[in-house]
């Protein structure tokens, strides 16, 4: 019988590939943003405020040089937070987007497609959706309703009376 290997040896690809992808999906778009938002507004308005104080960068560039660790450590956590609250929001936004030009090609081309679309235009209607159990009814997959485990909502999630017969 050969020997099993150890459960944690399993995680580590697992964790490199979290890794890499925190490093490449978060920290490296939240530099982006810290560092163009930095040379975009920060350094101009120090230098204004240099030039306004009859100053020169000779007051501020120790600092720096003293607290190397410190303005590293500091910048890469503001990389991290900024990163994740770009992720956070922009799939949110580019899927309403999708969805909105979804129901505008339906009302053009099938109007009555849009009552089991799954997104109803309703505030707060996000993946996953209100309309979704629906969806899958009327598209003949309601063998895979099993899988839609919220509540639907009252203002939207819950299909029509003959549809839920049907169900």
């Amino acid at each position: 019988m050969a020997p099993q290997k150890a459960p944690y040896v399993l995680e580590i690809p697992r964790t490199l590939r979290l890794g890499v992808m925190n490093l490449f999906g978060i920290a490296i778009p939240g530099f982006l943003i810290l560092f163009f938002s930095f040379f975009g507004f920060f350094v101009p308005a120090v230098i204004i405020a240099l030039d306004l104080s009859h100053s020169d960068w000779n007051t501020i560039i120790p600092f720096f040089e003293k607290n190397t660790v410190v303005t590293a450590i500091v910048i890469i956590l503001f990389s991290y937070v900024a990163g994740y609250i770009l992720r956070l929001s922009t799939p949110d936004d580019l899927d309403k987007v999708s969805a909105e030009k979804v129901l505008k090609k339906l009302r053009e081309e099938e109007p009555g497609e849009i009552e089991t679309w799954p997104y109803t235009e309703i505030e707060g209607d996000k993946f996953p959706y209100f309309n979704f159990q629906r969806y899958l009814f009327e598209r003949g997959l309601g063998e895979f309703l099993y899988l839609v485990r919220w509540e639907p909502d009252p203002k939207g999630k819950t299909p029509p009376k003959s549809v839920r017969k049907r169900l």
